[in-house]
């Protein structure tokens, strides 16, 4: 393989931030913050079911599981968007 050509995967990669690239300024904005604060609240909701020693739940009761991540992934989702919007420079 020649130097400064890339593989497959790379190529992959390269499509995938291109995309981010095209999409509009306040799209890609709402959806990166968006999918941090999500990802950031399952993480939160599952160290909180874990903690109260609620493991059973995920068995026994899997709507109940799901509410509680729901409730924690959806107020940090909406916290990550409000958060990003307020430390944005002030034009």
């Amino acid at each position: 393989m020649a130097v400064g050509r890339s593989t497959d995967v790379s190529q992959g990669n390269i499509q995938r931030h291109a995309l981010l690239r095209r999409m509009p300024p306040l799209v890609r904005f709402l959806a990166i913050n968006f999918a941090t604060g999500f990802i950031a609240g399952l993480a939160v909701g599952m160290g909180y079911i874990f903690t109260r020693n609620m493991d059973g739940l995920l068995t026994e009761q899997p709507l109940g599981v799901a509410m509680i991540l729901w409730a924690f992934a959806a107020s940090f989702a909406l916290g990550a968007i409000c958060t990003g919007l307020a430390l944005l420079p002030r034009e």
